[in-house]
C-alpha cells in the first residue's frame, strides 16, 4: 500500500487495532485475514469492535479474506473486502476510490454528527444574509436600529446617505470577491473536572491537551440554581466534547482599502473596513446554524 501513495502504520497485534485507531485517527483500516481459521476468526472479531464502537465506527474497514469468507466479512460491517490473491495495484486503485466515497461522506464527527476539526470558507453572497446593520451604523456614529434609523428625525438623512454608498460597495465587494472569509471550526473530547474543563487528546480520554477553568457564579442567589460554571454544563465521563471555532473575513480587506485611500478616497476604505468586520460577525452567525 505504501507504493501506491499511502502512509502505513503496520500493527502486528490485531488486539492493538482499536487503541490505535482512537489515537492515531486513520482514515482506513485494513485488516489482513489470510493466514489460518483461527487469525480470519480474530480478524472478523476485530471488525465487529470497531464497528459497535462510536468513534471507530465510522473508519472505513477493508478486509483481505480467503474468498469462502467474503460473506463473513461483510457480515462483521467490513466496508470492503479483497480477496486474498488481490493484485497490489488493484488493491491501491480500489482503496483510493473507497477513501474519496469516504472523505465526501464522513465530513463530520462520528460521535457528534458534526463537524470535525476542519477549515472553511463561506460565500459573501450568503454571509451577507446574515449582517447585522444596527453595529454598522453605530459604527459612524449613527445611533439606532436598523431600519428604523433610516426613518429617525435625527439621524435618518444621514443614514439613508451612508446606506446607498455602502449598498453599492457591497455589491462591488461580493461581485469582485474583493475579500474572502475564512474560518477554522472543532470539537474535540473534553470533560468536567470539578470547575474545570478537560480536552483529551483522543477517544481514549487518557491524556489531557488542554484544560479550560471556567470562573464559577460570583454573586449570591435567592433561587435554588446556586452559582454555576461552563463545566457545568460538561459531563464529567463518557462522551462529551467541547467545540470552538474563529472566524475571518480580513483575507484581502487591507489590500482593497489601501486602494482607495491612494486614490484620495478615505471614505470607501472606512467602508471596506467596516464591511469585512460585519462579514465576519456574519460569518460567526452562519456558523451556529
Amino acid at each position: 500500500m505504501s507504493d501506491a501513495g499511502f502512509i502505513v502504520a503496520l500493527i502486528e497485534d490485531q488486539e492493538d487495532v482499536l487503541a490505535h485507531a482512537l489515537r492515531m485517527r486513520p482514515r482506513t483500516i485494513v485488516l489482513d485475514a489470510r493466514g489460518l481459521p483461527a487469525d480470519q476468526d480474530r480478524a472478523l472479531s476485530i471488525c465487529r469492535r470497531l464497528k459497535r464502537d462510536s468513534y471507530t465506527a465510522i473508519v472505513p474497514v477493508v478486509m483481505i479474506v480467503p474468498t469462502e469468507r467474503f460473506r463473513d466479512a461483510f457480515e462483521a460491517g467490513a466496508d470492503e473486502v479483497l480477496r486474498s490473491d488481490v493484485d497490489p495495484i488493484e488493491a491501491g486503485a480500489r482503496l483510493a476510490a473507497m477513501l474519496r466515497r469516504s472523505d465526501r461522506d464522513t465530513d463530520v464527527h462520528p460521535s457528534t454528527r458534526l463537524p470535525g476539526t476542519r477549515e472553511i470558507e463561506a460565500d459573501l453572497t450568503t454571509l451577507a444574509r446574515y449582517i447585522d446593520w444596527t453595529p454598522y451604523f453605530a459604527s459612524w456614529d449613527l445611533v439606532g436600529r436598523y431600519p428604523m434609523i433610516l426613518e429617525d428625525d435625527v439621524v435618518g438623512e444621514a443614514a439613508q446617505a451612508l446606506w446607498k454608498d455602502t449598498q453599492g460597495l457591497l455589491q462591488q465587494m461580493i461581485g469582485e470577491q474583493w475579500i474572502k472569509a475564512k474560518g477554522v471550526v472543532g470539537f474535540w473530547p473534553a470533560n468536567a473536572d470539578g470547575d474545570d474543563v478537560v480536552v483529551w487528546t483522543d477517544e481514549t480520554r487518557t491524556t489531557e491537551r488542554a484544560r479550560f477553568f471556567t470562573l464559577r457564579q460570583q454573586m449570591e442567589k435567592t433561587n435554588e440554581k446556586g452559582q454555576l460554571a461552563l463545566a457545568d454544563f460538561a459531563a464529567p465521563q463518557g462522551a462529551d466534547y467541547v467545540g470552538g471555532f474563529a472566524v475571518t473575513a480580513g483575507h484581502g480587506e487591507m489590500a482593497k482599502a489601501k486602494e482607495f485611500i491612494d486614490k484620495g478616497d478615505d471614505y470607501s476604505s472606512i467602508i471596506v473596513k467596516a464591511l469585512a468586520d460585519r462579514f465576519a460577525e456574519a460569518f460567526a452567525e452562519y456558523l451556529h446554524e
